[in-house]
């Protein structure tokens, strides 16, 4: 009933987007707030009091503190490192972070000396001597209270001073990992190649998502390292002098937990290193799986991959177990230890002719809680934390001493030359072969020199020696003036188009409308709802491929720089806005720029001033175009037979997605408001009623044991005392036989104890991978349009962080939420035994602290959210500039870069820090709470008879007992809820709306007929039709060329033949509706080749074959057939050879290459082709279209085409215009008719160009 009032008060469920801005113009509270206010961290009431009646937003969240501002100290941290490097051999963090936050450690430490041994060492005595004026005849009452009151007294001291410790320390660790996390960006933005090859996206990831957090635990624990040792010498001291020899023999069992504990913190180290690294690997893979998805679902290799992710998921789970089981054991011995070090006083203290009495055991058993507290857990936690952190620091360390770029100024060149290489020769690494050998070239002002040859010749290696991305070994590299670069793969981060192009420069109007124009894109704006205000979406999803080639070029050009270096940026767009960017972008406006051009594209050679043709990473020839064609080279016999036919159709593909109402799609949401009671259902009850009531009894038992024990101490105390005043011995409550009890009883608190922790560790591990695999495979499941509209960092985000929650921060909150209030029942028993009275004090502290604990919530939770939703654009961010290193690099954006990641972590630092205070304001308040209970509980000993000294004893302790039981309990308890919403999120995922599939799986059809009836489809309710009542039909074995402008709807086909988007209508392959089969079938039975390639990080066998379906002989032959046999031949360990995360070591048309042969491998009857040769020279190009029609004979073969002479030979052509049916036939047929769309595509392309392709269609007439 308690609950039902208090959260009808609080908001419904609801969501909400994060907008990720915290507004920094209002003063801090905490600035303003004076010495009383901030001494009991009244200055978060307001915030409290906000989300408790209105519900808590994230405009309610306070700007920065000055002083933890990443820029700040991301710039000490840099320059403390760099020092570092600079002086010794084998740099370490470690002495950088103690120079900047050393200061700040020690006084927190100095302030946890006074409490821990003046406060806290106190309290024993005076329990003591309290004890000592009660039991004694004549004891002076005055000095009773004077002692009740200084107990109280220090209760209070300890409540400030222990609160201001934790909120200092968990301060100092948010002020290092905000440090650090600004520090290992700015070491990504200088990784050289090497670096990014060897450090995958998902290890970096999780550096700033997992190690980091290490911290955060560390400083709260560290200062025992010194001070628990320490303060064991003292209480050894104090128990001497007050108690004698006996009362010390218990602190031998602590002394001989300590190499325990430190043996258990090397395992820790050694579980922890080895978690992470499969923790890399595991969201490497799910990084490179998001970025290639769509690949994976038309491939159907869902399956595979999710057998890949849980093999590792499994290693990863592996040593996480073998983590819990070590928290399980140290959980019970700790529980042991007090007890067991007690006992061993007692029994020697009995055998030594001593009679058991309430000053001995009681102020042994309070020095032994501290012992127990400092021992058994801080010290325990500190030797685990630190094992954890150093592991953290030196993988952290290892990443910052990666290869980097190493800045180089070339030499001063001649006013009228932009670039001159002399002699140069270079390799991607000291143990490989050379890259580039002897290259000379020179490029002036005013002059357009072009790269050419064959794939994997060195032009993309070129590149990057001029871009000096790719250090020389020999020779020099002369440069004069700025550089601007276009790359193969273009690289959009996500924001609007026209900050794209901005790229942080400033608007000129007028300059930036002239590159629009010439880069031709006003036409695309004028379609774009938001024009250059769309958002283009995570990695330009948004947008085609020719779009994004054009919003880069646009970028490129943009900037005012002496020498445009162009990386084939013409391969993805159509032959007239080709020919508008060669004529009007690269021959106009830069037409008094150095310009170097790599490319396929043989058309534009005519007109360039100075061609270098390059073959295995020497140039070959050089000249003018003349000389190329005459200089004896194989391509340059290709050129003589390919003069003026080269084209490209008037098209840069779909638009995957319509951008409308962009600026908000790709905001993550958030759940506001009480966690579903279905969430806790599900995660609790993962491994089903029975164990989890099991489990349960379980904990009862072992706390009934731990309960029986204490009070079993204060019942043989109290026979004791009875027996002195009587003089009257029990016959079964001997000593001995008290002895005998006590031994069993502690040997069940350790058997019980260790059997509920490891059976609780097992139990929740299993939910954790049940939960893992779940989220997992729903989203493997989902549909292409989940992954348009969730960023990579989101997805990321739920996979790293919130998981890592799951795995270890849920279960340790809920074993302590579970463990303490059990502990706090039986502490009420035991107090109502003594004291019925106390019951009611006991009750309405429960209710107070109840009501503190929902109004802490109701800001909480949404905090909690709020936090792991602003680590998204963080993750995100980095992702982007992992993928365009080289971009920003030469565009000298590596500050903005900076700069637009640190606002990230500013604003998640901004949401953690005022989480951190409320947390300390909470838990502070319950203390102060439970101090006034203990000074009401010490007052009830003078009132009313005088009790038993073992009562007294009893109650006093357990009442201190209780105080810190609840409001641990309570801080576990809540910090179990505000973790739950990690769970939360991962669930969400879990329910994610999965794609159609009947999965009636008839037989798939021997004819390989396709047949489109009245089809239409669109991606969003609100968005005009891709496809609109489109039908045609394709015969078996026929080979079929589809055409259209930008828009038209050939990428839409794809969608609809893999059914990737919902349909309406029917497609038929042999007869038979594809909505009839499984989606399996569908996508394994039809093979595709992309226009983008997308290789895996592997083996060359696992990304060729991931089933292991194919012999080596049948990948070899297909390797041999696309000439890429000689190159895995060269690769340490052949078919077994590494390729690196995203493909890095290979050309881009080498993987295009092995995406053709996966097709080849594959055998299905139907194929799909989406100009798949778009990124291959000439030759190539002519191999592989060889290649296709000698194997593919019995194919039916489907082409998305941009060069229409790759589609004349088709036996038909289909042109789209606007999602439906414009021409259909035989691409002769269709070139008779001049008023046809066919007719009009060709004769814009020229006389010369318009003869020779309706020369290659009459040919298969």
């Amino acid at each position: 009933m308690v609950e039902v009032f208090f959260e009808k008060i609080l908001t419904k469920r609801r969501v909400q987007p994060f907008m990720g801005k915290v507004d920094r113009k209002l003063v801090h509270p905490q600035l303003k707030a004076n010495y009383l206010t901030k001494l009991f961290f009244c200055w978060t009431f307001p915030t409290l009091v906000k989300g408790f009646t209105d519900g808590f937003k994230e405009s309610d969240v306070l700007h920065l503190l000055p002083q933890h501002e990443s820029s700040t100290l991301g710039d000490k941290l840099d320059k403390e490192w760099s020092q570092e490097v600079s002086t010794k051999e084998k740099p370490s963090l470690w002495k950088p972070l103690l120079n900047i936050f050393g200061m700040e450690f020690l006084k927190v430490g100095l302030l946890m000396f006074v409490n821990e041994f003046l406060i806290k060492l106190s309290q024993p005595i005076l329990i003591w001597r309290l004890i000592n004026t009660h039991t004694e005849h004549g004891g002076k009452e005055n000095e009773a209270y004077i002692y009740a009151f200084l107990i109280v007294l220090s209760s209070f001291l300890d409540v400030i001073l222990y609160n201001w410790n934790v909120f200092n320390f968990r301060v100092l660790a948010l002020k290092i990992r905000v440090a650090c996390s600004s520090l290992i960006y700015r070491k990504s933005l200088r990784l050289n190649k090497n670096g990014v090859n060897k450090t995958s996206t998902g290890r970096i990831v999780n550096l700033l998502s997992s190690d980091l957090n290490r911290f955060d635990k560390l400083f709260i624990h560290i200062h025992y390292l010194w001070a628990a040792p320490v303060e064991s010498v003292v209480i050894f001291y104090l128990l001497y002098v007050v108690l004698g020899l006996s009362a010390t023999a218990g602190v031998g069992i602590f002394v001989i937990f300590v190499p325990i504990q430190i043996l258990m913190g090397k395992k820790y180290s050694d579980f922890r290193l080895k978690t992470a690294l499969k923790t890399d690997d595991r969201v490497r893979l799910l990084n490179e799986i998001v970025s290639g998805i769509q690949v994976i679902k038309m491939y159907a290799w869902e399956k595979i991959f999710y057998k890949f992710t849980n093999s590792l998921r499994k290693c990863e789970i592996h040593y996480i177990r073998a983590t819990a089981y070590l928290k399980a054991i140290q959980n019970a011995f700790n529980k042991f230890v007090g007890t067991g070090a007690l006992f061993l006083c007692i029994v020697i203290y009995v055998f030594t002719g001593n009679h058991v009495h309430s000053q001995y055991v009681f102020v042994i058993k309070s020095f032994y809680n501290i012992l127990k507290q400092n021992i058994t857990l801080e010290f325990a936690e500190a030797i685990k934390d630190l094992a954890e952190s150093f592991v953290a620091v030196e993988r952290i360390t290892t990443f910052l001493l990666s290869d980097e770029i190493v800045s180089k100024k070339s030499e001063k060149t001649h006013p009228s030359v932009g670039l001159i290489l002399d002699k140069a020769s270079a390799k991607w690494s000291s143990s490989s072969c050379d890259t580039l050998s002897n290259i000379s070239l020179i490029a002036r002002k005013g002059q357009l020199v072009t790269f050419v040859g064959t794939v994997g010749s060195g032009k993309t290696s070129l590149i990057n020696v001029i871009l000096q991305e790719l250090a020389l070994d020999r020779g020099t590299l002369s440069i004069k003036g700025r550089i601007s670069y276009a790359s193969q793969e273009p690289w959009l981060f996500a924001t609007t188009i026209k900050e794209n192009i901005l790229f942080g420069l400033p608007l000129d109007s007028e300059k930036y409308n002239e590159v629009v124009k010439v880069c031709a894109l006003s036409h695309d704006f004028t379609l774009l709802p938001f024009g250059d205000k769309s958002v283009v979406g995570d990695k330009g999803i948004t947008l085609s491929g020719g779009q994004k080639a054009r919003i880069s070029l646009a970028r490129t050009v943009y900037r005012n720089a002496d020498i445009y270096v162009l990386d084939d940026p013409l391969a993805a767009v159509d032959a007239s806005v080709g020919k508008q960017l060669f004529e009007q972008c690269i021959l106009g406006y830069l037409k008094d720029k150095c310009v170097i051009l790599a490319t396929h594209q043989i058309q534009y050679l005519q007109k360039s001033d100075w061609i270098y043709l390059l073959k295995g990473g020497r140039i070959v020839a050089e000249g003018d175009y003349e000389r190329i064609r005459n200089c004896g080279e194989d391509f340059a016999t290709l050129l003589q037979k390919r003069v003026d036919i080269e084209d490209n159709l008037n098209d840069d593909g779909d638009r995957k997605v319509c951008p409308e109402e962009t600026e908000e799609r790709f905001k993550e949401s958030k759940c506001c408001g009480k966690i579903s009671v279905k969430v806790y259902a599900e995660y609790l009850l993962s491994g089903g009623y029975c164990y989890f009531t099991t489990l349960i009894l379980l904990f009862v038992l072992s706390q009934s044991t731990q309960s029986g024990t204490d009070y079993f101490q204060s019942f043989w105390v109290n026979i004791e005392e009875s027996t002195n005043r009587t003089h009257t011995q029990s016959s079964f409550f001997t000593p001995n036989n008290c002895i005998y009890i006590y031994l069993g009883l502690i040997t069940l608190v350790l058997l019980t104890s260790i059997i509920s922790s490891i059976s609780f560790y097992s139990y929740y591990m299993t939910a954790s991978i049940n939960l893992h695999n779940t989220m997992f495979s729903a989203i493997m499941k989902t549909q292409l349009q989940f992954f348009y509209t969730n960023p990579t960092g989101s997805i990321l985000n739920r996979f790293s962080k919130d998981l890592a929650n799951a795995d270890t921060n849920v279960p340790k909150y809920l074993i302590d939420s579970l463990q303490n209030g059990l502990s706090v029942l039986s502490i009420f028993i035991l107090v109502g035994i003594v004291n019925p009275w106390m019951l009611l004090c006991s009750v309405f502290l429960i209710v107070l602290f109840y009501f503190i604990r929902i109004v802490y919530l109701s800001t909480s939770r949404e905090l909690k959210r709020l936090e792991a939703i602003s680590r998204s654009p963080v993750y995100s961010h980095l992702t982007e500039s992992l993928h365009g290193l080289e971009t920003i690099r030469v565009f000298e954006k590596n500050t903005q870069q900076k700069q637009t990641f640190e606002r990230f972590i500013d604003n998640n630092t901004a949401v953690f820090y005022l989480y951190i205070s409320i947390a300390t304001t909470f838990r502070f308040w319950l203390s102060l709470f439970c101090s006034f209970y203990v000074t009401l509980v010490t007052a009830s000993c003078f009132w009313g008879a005088k009790i038993y000294g073992g009562n007294l004893g009893l109650i006093i302790t357990q009442a201190t007992n209780l105080a810190e039981q609840i409001n641990w309990g309570m801080i576990q308890w809540s910090e179990f809820e505000n973790e739950m919403t990690s769970v939360e999120r991962l669930i969400q995922y879990k329910n994610i709306e999965p794609e159609e599939d009947t999965a009636k799986d008839k037989t798939w059809p021997t004819l390989t007929s396709i047949e489109f009836k009245n089809v239409s489809l669109r991606y969003k309710e609100d968005i005009p039709l891709a496809l609109d009542n489109l039908s045609f039909t394709i015969a078996p074995k026929e080979k079929v060329g589809i055409v259209g402008r930008t828009g038209a709807g050939k990428t839409s086909i794809i969608s609809a033949l893999f059914r990737l988007v919902k349909f309406e209508g029917t497609i038929l392959v042999g007869g038979v509706n594809i909505k009839d089969l499984s989606l399996d079938s569908v996508r394994s039975k039809i093979s595709i080749i992309p226009q983008e390639p997308v290789l895996f990080s592997g083996t060359v066998r696992q990304n060729l074959d991931p089933f292991g379906r194919f012999t080596d002989g049948e990948l070899w032959t297909v390797l041999g057939d696309l000439e890429l046999k000689q190159f895995v031949t060269e690769l340490p360990g052949g078919l077994e050879g590494a390729i690196l995360e995203r493909g890095a070591n290979l050309s881009v048309g080498q993987r295009q290459l092995f995406c053709l042969a996966r097709a080849l491998l594959r055998r299905n009857d139907i194929l799909v082709l989406d100009e798949a040769t778009a990124n291959l020279d000439y030759k190539t190009d002519s191999l592989v279209q060889s290649t296709l029609k000698n194997k593919l004979v019995d194919c039916t073969v489907v082409i998305i085409a941009h060069r229409l002479y790759t589609i004349m030979d088709c036996d038909k052509v289909l042109v789209m215009e606007a999602g439906r049916t414009s021409e259909f036939g035989h691409p002769f047929k269709l070139l008779q008719n001049e008023n046809g769309a066919l007719y009009d595509l060709v004769s814009k392309l020229g006389t010369n160009m318009a003869k020779h392709l309706k020369e290659i269609a009459e040919k298969v007439t």
